[in-house]
């Protein structure tokens, strides 16, 4: 055999060809007796071989992996059961130091129209608190109204008891509402 060193030394490019069974049959001898000679060529035959016959075995190898029952309904529910904590802290707080960064450069573009938005911004929030408040007043007074409501359909009837126990459970509701309705209107005075 004649070692050539180089592979562009040798013109056989028909390598391919003769391992897919492609070339005639003067040609395949002629391709063989080439072999015999060239050990470029002979290697990389045999590596085209060695290639090919891996690629076989392992394209028909059965893995024996095979999936559980109900595998994609698994995997759903797991995912779904683990949702909680989707950003990292290092996400939070870089979304926060950007909205601050836009709230900060929309403050110098606006200039003094920056302070007729936060006042109407406070106006608008403002009425909005005194609606809650009202809101707040008007369930405490239905709540107390159904107190005596209860109280004098429940005193004809002998179950006191659950008379006493609903009477609680509504003014317990009622003194929460207007303690709420009370702190929230201190807050808009001070305010």
């Amino acid at each position: 055999m004649t070692n050539i060193p180089d592979s562009t030394a040798c013109p056989r490019d028909d390598i391919a060809a003769f391992v897919d069974g492609e070339l005639s049959a003067a040609a395949a001898s002629e391709f063989e007796a080439h072999i015999s000679e060239c050990w470029t060529c002979a290697r990389v035959l045999r590596e085209q071989r060695q290639f090919l016959a891996s690629l076989s075995a392992s394209l028909s190898e059965d893995p024996g992996i095979g999936l559980p029952t109900n595998f994609a309904r698994r995997v759903i529910a797991a995912a779904e059961s683990r949702v909680t904590g989707l950003r990292s802290t290092h996400e939070q707080f870089t979304a926060v130091f950007i909205s601050a960064a836009l709230l900060f450069f929309s403050m110098f573009a606006l200039g003094s129209g920056f302070g007729e938005i936060v006042a109407g911004s406070a106006a608008f929030a403002e009425k909005l608190l005194t609606v809650a408040l009202f809101s707040a007043r008007a369930a405490a007074n239905v709540l107390a109204a159904a107190t005596v409501v209860v109280r004098s359909l429940f005193a004809a009837s002998a179950s006191w008891l659950y008379f006493a126990a609903f009477t609680v459970v509504l003014l317990s509701a009622a003194a929460v509402l207007r303690q709420i309705a009370r702190s929230a209107h201190i807050s808009a005075k001070n305010s």
